[in-house]
């Protein structure tokens, strides 16, 4: 069975957007921890992950933006 059949996607639709794709220059694309986890990166948040050696509280300020702008 071909992925488009087991999708909840209609085939067309599917079929419309991967051709959509192609032509694209650049692609963005933004994941959750759930789809990390499930292919083996760490999350940010879970056993190990980035956020587990810092304090949640203390990167939501302007001056911890201004001291680390690229963790923030």
């Amino acid at each position: 069975m071909a992925l488009s059949e087991k999708s909840i996607i209609p085939a067309a639709d599917l079929q419309s957007f991967t051709e959509y794709l192609g032509g694209c220059k650049r692609i963005v694309t933004l994941l959750r921890a759930g789809i990390l986890a499930a292919s083996g990166l760490p999350t940010f948040c879970g056993v190990g992950g980035l956020w587990r050696s810092y304090n949640a509280t203390s990167p939501i300020t302007l001056e911890a933006f201004n001291k680390t702008p690229s963790l923030i």
